[in-house]
């Protein structure tokens, strides 16, 4: 996760919702490819793919986004949510964490739960990029100096 990312192309600048209402209105024969495109501004090989998808598999979600570059998620957004929670909880019983202990803890997890991660194997804690992330994602979370 780098310190300040620019996006450089405009794959993927679709909006999820608008997708769904064009692969609905195509696959009800309500709109052509083209006009569901333009309608919807979603790119027309994009909408076919997700069309071909709904099609093979009726349950397939069609607004859901692949990821872009190598980089993904060290955690799922539930398993966020459990170590924002956990935060909270001990800054409730007056124990507040510090960035360190926050990253070692997110390490912890991680190799608990047998999780993909590129987390300091040698210092045993998290990066200093996934806490500035991290922090971003959740605005609520605090972190204070016991």
């Amino acid at each position: 996760m780098p310190r300040s990312r620019v996006r450089v192309s405009k794959r993927q600048n679709w909006d999820s919702e608008n997708m769904r209402k064009a692969v609905k209105e195509v696959i009800e024969k309500r709109m052509t490819f083209r006009n569901a495109c333009i309608e919807f501004n979603v790119p027309k090989s994009t909408l076919e793919r997700k069309i071909k998808q709904k099609n093979l598999d009726p349950s397939y979600d069609t607004g859901n986004k692949v990821a872009l570059g190598p980089i993904s998620k060290v955690f799922s957004t539930a398993e966020e949510t459990e170590l924002v929670s956990y935060i909270q909880l001990m800054e409730g019983r007056l124990f507040g964490l510090t960035l360190i202990d926050l990253r070692k803890i997110a390490y912890q997890l991680a190799i608990k739960n047998n999780k993909k991660n590129n987390f300091s194997q040698k210092k045993e804690i998290a990066g200093y990029d996934w806490y500035r992330c991290f922090m971003a994602r959740h605005p609520e979370v605090s972190l204070r100096k016991p």
